[in-house]
């Protein structure tokens, strides 16, 4: 709301006053300097300038002066632009009490004394008082026929903004309409009051609900506010600030964003980031964080308003109390209910004494805590005190305020959880229909209303009337995450699309119970499939490679790598040791967020595929098959299911498949080695008790996939773990030998993976690697300690890869073979062998004009899960919070930095290849990837987005094809397959998927044991 207007006083010199001449001469100018200060929101310094004033007229005229009346008068106002109201108050009094005396209750000094008086009350809460001096003030305009002049407008405000603290905001308008509409008809539109007066008006439609019209009348106060004030100022700022509010109510997050920081940059520089004017902006700004899941920023932020207004108004104050709120709704939002409940608690018992029941932000403390005991199954102390609200709500805001509505939806959640069904459906309905009315579709309070919805018809077994209702949502949703695409950086979308997780879940929860023959429920699953699985790669691949290939924004890209390259260095150290990584952090973020704009214009940045689409390049006897892990909302574990296209069929096919916990049985090692651990998991079983991988996996989609040769599948969960390939179909035949199975991150791929790469660049091979640096033990630099030294890293398994970071003897063979093989067909071949083979030659690869076809690496590869928060061992590529640091491959000298923790010499790199380094490489054009090395399949898997490891780092940095290990394969088998895959490829010219397959069949002919044969999996 807009600060009060200042009272300018002019003061004559007397004749006869020599003595005083010098003090009036002082006088204007501390006049002029609070005049000054006031007008730039400075009103510390405005206090001062005032106070020093007040001495010199007490001193020279006394207490019972006129101007020192007009000193107090001052004086209070500054007070009460710092929000400091019950020290204003005195001095509005004696102000009030020395005019009155000397002028009258009529004169129009006493009357803005009567204004100030009241809207102080009004700041303090006490409401009643200050309604009283307000109608007082009026009646004196009244009678004396005053109503239509500039002091008439100016008390409608100070009713206004009474009524807005209120929240009673029907009267809030009334008042604030009539001060509008005698600026307007006297011409007074020209200053920095008349903005105010639309702001105002912004405001008080923003908290009806009404946001539309309040966007009006923000978009007219803004250029009211750079007429008057100019786009520096403080109240200029406030105004952005207001803004941005409207439109995180309206999802338009981006340009929230853009207020937000352009307003906190403004009032940084005018004010200062201890002000109460900044405590606003950080609030706003962490309210919008917290709603696009950004909690890293989001905290701070609270923290910050929370110190600034404790320091300016004490514990005890509701402004504070207003913190602890928005710190109880952050803790909400990130799952931490006992500290949202005790801030809640804490914030009440403030809030309830001061501003009373009936207050607005009294009403939300008690929706919030009323939904924390939902939760917690607290229902008796919910129920009365979420009814206790609704009353309230109805009473102050009436039944169509989006307010209402969601406490309606929040008491309909509670009745579901009661048991109470019907009157539960009741209230979810109709807060259905209010929310679409009040604040539309596309917001979170719609989604949530309907989720709320489904739940509850899913727990009634009405599971076709909920899939209705999640098709519903599904529309809005993705709609919402592709707006947020258009701006969003890597690192926000992803915590963005983190708040809508539990959709997808709850959709084949639901489509489990429902169990859908082929039709519409099918396919609007496909397609959500399509649009969810790996959509955070689909999207940072595209924009990436339109970077690149755009020459406005190459630069730009390229500066992006280097500092993501020099954030990778230090993430790589541990958080004592790290250095600018914040700069580093917001640097990266604002580049990326800069190319994500520049991007989104492009039509195929943001292009969703359909079903159909995926059909349509099916040939006759090829299927596509979705898996999908999905977790319920009952005490059920995890399921997965199918969804199935058939070239030529009329719509998907649903089929379900298993519980997560069958899986995770036969996948637990079995005593006598990792070996039968490997071969027991794709095994042929009899066992009626015991189903085999086949019978969970692959026996329930038989009949769909009959007549079916190829199968182009994407895995999901623990999935991605397995090689399907290897599952014995019957007791002496693998699925490989069966079915063509083609291997995807998602389905949606065959629609876009459909240009023609070149097949002129040379390969790029290394192998034969030596770990340990070449340099004699006196050149050997002393260790500085600034990172943790690798626990020893042991595996029992023979001849494997990765029991120590030591020679690996058959690597140096299989690229000398490769490169024959190369050579032979045509291809040059460039071989990176002991100390050549370092981190530095191998980021130069991207760096050319066109990168290597093929990129083979033989060397020992390393994946780490997420460590245990209590976990202390292990260097910091085991500690780190960042998945794609945890994995990497190791190259030339890397043992050093190892068992160290830094490299050979200061500005080198360390020999350790993250996957996050990879990612930032340009590979746009590389045909086929080979990790010939342990693991190197493996990675965090992170819900529907997929496998977080080596796989998804040369997915974004280009390449097309990534052959990857999924477990520790002996050294001489690999160079079997490898020496059996390129002739395919290079000699006999055979598509990769093709040579790939003719290599496993050929091995397993060899050695008839899963674990010999198929470590090796192909991604496309």
């Amino acid at each position: 709301m807009k600060n009060i207007s200042i009272l300018t006083f002019l003061f004559t010199l007397g004749a006869n006053a020599y003595s005083q001449n010098n003090s009036l001469t002082v006088l204007d100018s501390l006049l002029h300097i609070y005049d000054q200060k006031y007008q730039n929101n400075e009103f510390e310094e405005a206090l001062t300038a005032i106070i020093e004033a007040d001495s010199i007229v007490l001193s020279d005229w006394g207490a019972g002066d006129l101007r020192y009346a007009d000193l107090q008068q001052n004086r209070a106002l500054a007070l009460l632009n710092m929000e400091r109201p019950s020290e204003s108050i005195p001095f509005f009094q004696k102000s009030l009490d020395i005019r009155e005396a000397a002028l009258g209750a009529a004169h129009l000094k006493t009357v803005r004394n009567l204004a100030g008086l009241g809207r102080a009350h009004a700041q303090m809460g006490q409401f009643e008082q200050g309604e009283k001096l307000l109608f007082r003030a009026k009646s004196v305009l009244e009678e004396t026929g005053t109503t239509d002049g500039i002091d008439y407008a100016r008390l409608m405000l100070d009713f206004d903004y009474l009524y807005f603290r209120k929240s009673d905001f029907e009267e809030a308008r009334k008042y604030s309409l009539k001060s509008l509409e005698i600026r307007e008809q006297k011409g007074f539109t020209n200053n920095r009051d008349y903005a105010s007066n639309l702001l105002n008006l912004a405001m008080i439609h923003n908290r009806m609900g009404e946001y539309l019209t309040a966007e009006g009348y923000f978009l007219s106060a803004k250029k009211a506010f750079e007429v008057s004030v100019g786009k520096l100022h403080p109240a200029y700022a406030a105004c952005l600030l207001d803004f941005a509010i409207n439109y995180q109510l309206k999802n338009e997050f981006e340009k929230a964003e853009q207020y937000y920081l352009e307003s906190l940059r403004i009032t940084a520089e005018a004010v200062g980031n201890n002000s109460l004017d900044y405590a606003k902006n950080a609030e706003g700004l962490a309210h919008l964080y917290t709603r696009m899941g950004n909690f890293e920023k989001a905290k701070p932020l609270y923290q910050q308003c929370m110190t600034i207004k404790e320091a300016h108004f004490g514990p005890a104050h509701p402004d504070y109390g207003l913190c602890l709120l928005n710190m109880a709704g952050y803790y909400f939002s990130t799952g931490n209910l006992n500290e949202a409940e005790k801030y809640s608690e804490e914030a009440l018992s403030i809030m309830e004494p001061v501003l009373g029941k009936n207050h607005q932000y009294t009403i939300s403390i008690m929706m919030n805590l009323s939904m924390l005991y939902e939760i917690q199954e607290k229902y008796e102390q919910a129920e009365p005190m979420m009814a206790e609200a609704l009353e309230l709500l109805e009473t102050k805001l009436g039944a169509s305020h989006p307010s209402y509505a969601v406490n309606l939806m929040n008491l309909g959640s509670l009745q579901t959880a009661q048991g109470k069904y019907e009157a539960a459906e009741s209230n979810l309905l109709s807060a259905l229909s209010l929310l679409q009315d009040a604040v539309g579709k596309e917001t979170h309070e719609y989604t949530s209303c309907l989720d709320g919805l489904i739940s509850l018809l899913a727990k009634t077994g009405q599971y076709i009337r909920a899939l209705t209702y999640i098709h519903e949502n599904s529309d809005i949703q993705s709609n919402i995450i592709l707006r947020g695409a258009q701006h969003l950086s890597q690192s926000e979308l992803t915590a963005y699309t983190n708040t809508f997780s539990g959709y997808l879940h709850q959709h084949f929860a639901v489509l489990q119970k429902a169990a859908p023959g082929p039709g519409k429920a099918t396919e609007k699953a496909y397609d959500d499939v399509l649009f969810y699985k790996g959509y955070l790669l689909a999207m940072a691949s595209r924009v990436k490679q339109l970077s690149i290939q755009d020459p406005a924004l190459s630069a730009r890209q390229q500066q992006l790598s280097e500092l993501r390259q020099r954030l990778s260095a230090e993430y790589a150290k541990p958080p004592a040791a790290r250095t600018g990584v914040q700069t580093l952090e917001d640097e990266t973020n604002a580049i990326e967020k800069s190319l994500v704009t520049s991007v989104a214009s492009y039509g195929e940045t943001y292009r969703q595929v359909s079903w159909q689409e995926v059909q349509q390049i099916l040939q006759p006897n090829e299927a596509a098959v979705e898996f999908v892990r999905f977790e319920q909302r009952t005490e059920e574990p995890p399921g997965y299911a199918a969804l199935i296209i058939k070239a030529g069929e009329t719509k998907p096919v649903f089929v379900p498949l298993f519980q997560e916990q069958s899986l995770i049985q036969l996948m637990r090692p079995v005593e006598k080695g990792r070996i039968k651990s490997i071969n027991q998991i794709y095994a042929w079983s009899t066992n009626p008790t015991a189903p085999s991988i086949y019978e969970l996996l692959w026996a329930p989609l038989k009949a769909v996939l009959k007549d079916t040769k190829t199968v182009y599948f994407s895995p999901d969960g623990l999935l991605h773990q397995l090689n399907f390939g290897a599952i014995a179909a019957t007791p002496d035949k693998a699925l490989t030998e069966q079915y063509h199975l083609v291997r995807l991150r998602s389905t949606r791929q065959l629609v876009f993976d459909q240009q023609q790469r070149s097949e002129n660049g040379p390969a790029a091979l290394f192998g034969g690697i030596k770990y340990e640096p070449d340099i004699p033990p006196s050149e050997k630099p002393e260790r500085t300690a600034t990172k943790k030294a690798a626990q020893p890293y042991n595996r029992t398994t023979p001849r494997s890869r990765g029991e120590t970071w030591a020679y690996l003897d058959w690597t140096q063979t299989e690229i000398e073979t490769i490169g024959l093989i190369a050579e032979d067909a045509g291809m040059a071949a460039d071989m990176f062998t002991g100390h050549s083979a370092t981190e530095e030659s191998f980021k130069k690869l991207s760096a050319g004009i066109a990168p290597p076809q093929i990129l083979h690496i033989a060397t020992h590869g390393y994946f780490f899960p997420a460590p245990a928060e209590e976990a202390s061992t292990g260097n910091e590529f085991q500690a780190s919070e960042h998945p794609m640091i945890r994995s990497g491959l190791i190259l030339a000298n890397g043992n050093f930095a190892w068992k160290n923790g830094e490299p050979i010499a200061p500005g080198r790199d360390d020999g350790i290849l993250t996957a996050y380094e990879i990612a930032q490489m340009n590979l746009n054009g590389t045909e086929l990837v080979v990790l010939s090395a342990c693991e190197t399949g493996l990675g965090e898997v992170r819900g529907i987005e997929g496998v977080y490891g080596l796989q998804r780092a040369f997915k974004l940095a280009g390449a097309k094809h990534i052959i990857m290990s999924l477990w520790q394969i002996p050294d001489f088998q690999t160079q079997e397959f490898m020496t059996a895959f390129y002739f395919n490829y290079l000699t006999k010219a055979l598509p990769i998927p093709t040579a790939f397959r003719a290599a496993q069949l050929e091995l397993r002919n060899r050695y008839p044991e899963p674990f010999f044969w198929a470590g090796f999996v192909l991604m496309e």
